[in-house]
């Protein structure tokens, strides 16, 4: 449940509807970019707005309070974020450079936002995240993910890890 958690809680944070310090501007992102989004989709939904989707690609038991018998445990996760960026025509040099530069932007936005401590603490039905310092760690650059000027789509990704207390049953 505290993964469950703690994506809705990154998911939340990126729609601007928590956290207190280095937020993202509420609606000024949508959820949506999903690695397998059709080029007709992603062009429809983020016509009006950038759109983000939140994603665990690595999760794993630390061993770091006790072996894997105990009833604790710290995981280690990595997610991946993902923003798309749309135009609703072909663009020129200098309009393509103003998509990189905002996407770069938003991009910095998001991770100050998910990486502030206590950002991450609990969604906003109250549903604690457990996560170390209540925040994400970056791990590594923002990276261009996808560049495809003639289907007016730019999309890039950064990852970010966290320690998670874990409570695990043993009867």
């Amino acid at each position: 449940m505290t993964k469950r958690a703690m994506l809705k809680a990154a998911e939340e944070v990126l729609a601007g509807t928590i956290g207190g310090v280095r937020t993202v501007d509420a609606g000024s992102l949508e959820r949506g970019a999903y690695a397998g989004v059709t080029d007709e989709q992603l062009r429809m939904s983020v016509l009006v707005k950038a759109s983000y989707e939140v994603e665990v690609v690595e999760d794993d038991t630390t061993g770091i309070v006790a072996n894997e018998s105990a009833n604790l445990s710290i995981d280690k996760l990595t997610v991946r974020v993902r923003l798309a960026f749309s135009t609703e025509s072909e663009l020129n040099a200098d309009e393509r450079l103003a998509v990189r530069a905002t996407a770069f932007e938003t991009a910095d936005t998001c991770r100050d936002a998910l990486a502030f401590a206590g950002n991450l603490h609990a969604t906003s039905e109250g549903v604690l995240t457990r996560l170390a310092g209540d925040a994400l760690n970056r791990r590594g650059p923002v990276r261009t993910a996808r560049e495809d000027w003639a289907a007016r789509i730019y999309v890039v990704e950064f990852l970010m890890t966290g320690l998670m207390h874990r409570v695990r049953a043993v009867a």
